[in-house]
């Protein structure tokens, strides 16, 4: 079988899966008559005379499967498209070139991004609301959908099928405002986000080590809950992407996503594993299938509360694949990167549109004091689509996947030319611990200029910073009390506080030393060792039975007192109490019965 007909045969397939018989009808079917007149001899060329009508001017057609077959000669070849193309009235063929390369576009978008209006001049409705036949003729080769939750004409779109775009897409020249070309340097503008990497490596241990402690707090959904996450910030001191912004909300983002992730580390966190080692477990195993990034990336966005985890479909695989393709070493401008994503035919979509418009909402306000607006057609991609694209990469800045350059919106910016926090962003370039979660690279040495700024005392049971306002001041408050500006003491006393078990023991300890740089001093050893000796230092006996003597009973009392074979049987505490062993009741009712009391 040629190329051409095993695409025909594709074609078929999907056309009759995607598409109903009437748009194949009364949209493509007529087209198809001026394009087999001029490429009719080419196809028999090509051997696919077979699916030729006898008629090549009016095509015979009676069921389904004949319309599909004559429909999808229209793209079953760079030749047979060439002249769909060129039948096409330039309006149309704006709009059509478009849905192949960038996906949907909504009425509202052909008016204000193409100049192309939809609807046709004798709508006596205006074109707010409009039937299927108040589309201009120019554009009747479009596929029309309508919203189900309205009739406004500007939330109407066109799509073609990501199936037939991917075919579609192989036609065209990758334009160069899709191609990831690097950039000979850096943004001349805007906030520099370098050593991606380090800061990583210098702010998680210490961020996981507080969540292991149970000192973050989450919804009942297992996202970080957000009232917290200011407490969480002054003790960990973590670098965030905007800590001078005028939006409240934006001040604690990267906290936010580290401690999304958190929940989601598979289970090799409880062992012994570098982090680095566990970043990559998380990438390959959680990442693309159940972690909800849209929870974290869509900080802008009301209403996530009402949506289950479920609800958001996993992207992961394709946006780990995007950060993959970038070239090594340098900055790419972010607005190739998201052409490049489009032009490849990816979907993102990461809650249903239908669900953003029920569900969800944004404003104009910090304070939520201005217009509440729900998330239409209309907006869903600069809203959603596009946030989460480009917070995504700010998500793997915050893990030292990649540097970055952005600017920072301003609180007047949000919901007229911004839509979330991340849409200043400008450029991304890849760092080498991006190149090693990607898989490019199977061995990863964390910087050698990572330093912890802790150290432990050998003399005695006190822990040493760097400077006094050192990030592990908060890190080490469950562990010791500060003495001093940049000095902490310890003790059985503070260690052990809430600790209730020799596991939560054992985790503690194991929390503490991976704050500590190095060798653990021999005074240290020492101490964990005897906190293990003040874990349930009372053994419970649960092979001994304890009688109370009821007050009054002094004959009783003398008895067990003064006879030789109970007093071997039992042992006497205060209260007139008597601990006995469970092997011994069975003898101690024999003798009391010889004195005439029964024990049941």
């Amino acid at each position: 079988m040629s190329e051409i007909q095993d695409r025909h045969q594709q074609l078929c397939q999907l056309l009759d899966k995607e598409y109903n018989k009437e748009l194949l009808q009364e949209r493509w079917l007529p087209l198809v008559a001026p394009v087999l007149k001029q490429s009719g001899e080419y196809l028999r060329q090509e051997g696919m005379g077979q699916y030729l009508p006898k008629n090549l001017q009016q095509p015979e057609v009676r069921v389904k499967a004949d319309i599909v077959r004559l429909v999808a000669l229209l793209f079953a070849d760079l030749e047979t498209y060439h002249c769909f193309r060129e039948s096409l009235p330039p309006e149309g063929l704006t709009l059509w070139d478009a849905l192949v390369l960038r996906d949907v576009i909504s009425f509202k978008q052909a008016r204000e991004e193409y100049g192309v209006e939809v609807l046709s001049q004798d709508n006596k409705s205006g074109r707010y609301f409009s039937v299927y036949s108040t589309i201009k003729d120019s554009l009747s080769a479009l596929p029309f959908k309508k919203p189900g939750w309205t009739s406004y004409a500007d939330e109407h779109y066109f799509q073609l099928s990501g199936s037939l775009r991917q075919i579609l897409l192989s036609y065209y020249e990758q334009p160069e405002w899709s191609q990831l070309s690097p950039m000979a340097s850096p943004p001349a503008t805007g906030i520099v986000y370098e050593q991606a990497e380090e800061t990583f490596h210098f702010d998680f241990p210490r961020l996981y080590a507080y969540y292991k402690q149970g000192e973050i707090g989450y919804t009942s959904k297992s996202r970080p809950s957000v009232s917290g996450l200011g407490r969480v910030h002054r003790m960990l001191k973590v670098r965030e992407f905007f800590p001078d912004t005028d939006i409240r909300r934006h001040r604690l983002l990267r906290t936010h996503i580290l401690a999304s992730i958190c929940p989601y580390l598979p289970s090799a966190a409880d062992e012994d594993v570098a982090v680095h080692r566990l970043l990559r477990l998380f990438f390959k195993i959680t990442y693309p299938t159940v972690f909800p990034s849209a929870t974290a990336l869509l900080p802008d966005i009301k209403g996530m509360g009402y949506l289950e985890n479920r609800d958001f479909k996993p992207m992961g695989t394709q946006l780990l694949d995007l950060l993959k393709e970038l070239p090594a070493d340098s900055y790419v401008p972010v607005k190739n990167i998201e052409g490049y994503y489009t032009f490849t035919g990816a979907s993102l979509e990461p809650v249903s549109r239908s669900e953003a418009y029920y569900r969800l909402s944004y404003d104009t306000s910090d304070k939520g004091l201005q217009k509440e607006s729900v998330i239409n057609f209309s907006y869903y991609r600069d809203a959603v689509q596009l946030p989460v694209l480009r917070g995504t990469f700010f998500m793997f800045a915050a893990l030292g996947m990649c540097d970055l350059v952005y600017e920072q919106m301003a609180p007047e910016q949000m919901g007229v030319i911004g839509f979330s926090a991340w849409d200043g962003l400008l450029a991304v370039k890849r760092t080498r611990l991006g190149d090693y979660i990607c898989g490019l690279t199977d061995d990863y040495q964390p910087p050698n200029e990572v330093t912890t700024g802790i150290s432990l005392s050998e003399e005695a049971l006190l822990i040493k910073l760097d400077s006094a306002d050192s990030p592990y001041a908060g890190s080490l408050s469950p562990f010791a009390e500060q003495v001093g500006p940049q000095t902490f003491r310890t003790e059985a006393r503070i260690f052990l506080q809430q600790v209730q078990r020799r596991e939560q023991l054992i985790a503690k300890i194991d929390l503490f030393k991976k704050l500590v740089p190095g060798d653990i001093p021999s005074n240290w050893q020492a101490f964990f060792s005897s906190l293990h000796e003040k874990i349930n230092p009372l053994e419970v006996q649960q092979d001994c039975t304890i009688f109370k003597i009821p007050e009054g009973r002094l004959e009783l009392l003398q008895l067990i007192a003064q006879d030789p074979v109970i007093k071997k049987l039992v042992a006497k505490a205060e209260g007139y109490l008597l601990i006995v062993p469970n092997k011994h009741l069975a003898e101690l009712r024999r003798r009391l019965a010889e004195f005439g009391y029964m024990q049941g």
